[in-house]
This record gives C-alpha cells, structure tokens and sequence, in this order.
C-alpha cells in the first residue's frame, strides 16, 4: 500500500514539474519542518517532536487562490524513555528497546488563498486541505522480541494552515508556515476508535 502510494505520487510530481516549464499558472513546492503532537494524550504523552517533509503542484485559479495536489510524510519516533520509567518493564534499559514509530504519508488536495499587497515583497496566506492519510506504527521490540505489535491503517484528514511567503526572485519564493492536521479514526473497527489524532507542523519552504 505504501509502496503504491509513493510510486503514484513521485508520477504525479514528475508529471507536474514537467508541465511547470510550459505552463505558467503552475508552481511548485517543498519543504520540511518539525511535527508537533497534539492529542489524544496517548498520542501527545507516548511519542515525541518529530519530523517532516513535503512537495506539491500547484494551480492559479486566480491571482490570489490556488488549489494544490499536496504529499506529505511525517515521522514521530517513540517516547522509550518514559515508557521504560513507567516500570513495565523492570530492570530494563532504554537501549534493549527499539521501534514503535509513529508515521504518516499523506495525499490530499489543498486550496490557498493570499492576500498581496502594491509593492510587498510578503503574501501572507491561508490554506485548508483534505485527503487520505496512509498511517504506520511500528512494532515495539525488546532485546529483539515483539512485545508491543504495531499497525496501519487509512482515515481521512483535515489541515487548516497559515503562513508568509517571501519574494526571493521572480521565480522563487521562501515561505514559513503553521499548521493543524487531524486525523479522523471515527469507526469502532480503529485501534483507535472514535479518536482524532491531532498534531502540528512547522514549515520552511521554497515556492518555485
């Protein structure tokens, strides 16, 4: 499934960046930035700050919105430390354990609108997307044995996100940018059932 994923998504950006030198409305995007864990607690409490990175295609509808074809892959790494002082295993050490990441690809459609002012340099902008988040958590190993199994599954998402985008030529922009993603584990079925995983990414980019 991932796999598949990916492979669609590298097409897909490889068919826009294509495009992008004939076709003026196009723009492209990547950045990376730390993804900060907002809820449930056993999410926020379990894994710690981690780490990003994205690229889009996008589309001028008109000088001031866009839509954009959006791929995105975050990285929380377990929190081992805190689960081995909360004496689950006694007399266990922080480095006989390994694994229990929590990751996220996302694919999703994402619509941008910017306010420009005469003669500014800075667009600062808003930004709402939806999509489809393929997510994994490894298995938890101790001294190289399973003790906690992971699992994947897909839910859709929601991101609502703001930011500032800086002129740096006539091609090429610098932008920062917050964000809120939740994902929807609402059917009885999840591991994670009736919970909105919730976390918070931070971005630099480039716009080009």
């Amino acid at each position: 499934m991932r796999r598949a994923l990916i492979t669609v998504v590298m097409i897909v950006l490889l068919a826009g960046g294509v495009s992008a030198g004939n076709l003026k409305p196009i723009t492209l995007y990547a950045g990376t930035g730390l993804s900060v864990p907002g809820g449930p607690d056993g999410f926020k409490d379990s894994w710690k700050i981690g780490y990003h990175v994205f690229g889009g295609v996008g589309y001028n509808l008109m000088p001031c919105l866009q839509v954009i074809g959006h791929f995105g892959y975050h990285v929380f790494p377990y929190d081992i430390d805190k689960y081995v002082n909360s004496g689950t295993f006694p007399n266990s050490s922080v480095d006989e354990f390994d694994g229990r990441t929590y990751s996220v690809i996302m694919i999703g459609l994402d619509t941008r609108f910017s306010v420009t002012a005469p003669g500014a340099r800075a667009r600062p902008y808003v930004q709402l997307g939806f999509g489809i988040a393929d997510t994994d958590v490894d298995d938890l190993n101790y001294n190289g044995l399973t003790v906690r199994q992971g699992a994947g599954e897909t839910k859709p998402y929601l991101s609502f996100a703001g930011g500032v985008e800086s002129a740096l030529g006539p091609k090429l922009s610098l932008f920062f940018q917050g964000q809120m993603v939740l994902i929807f584990y609402d059917d009885d079925n999840s591991r994670i059932a009736n919970k909105t995983v919730t976390f918070f990414p931070i971005s630099i980019g480039l716009k080009f």
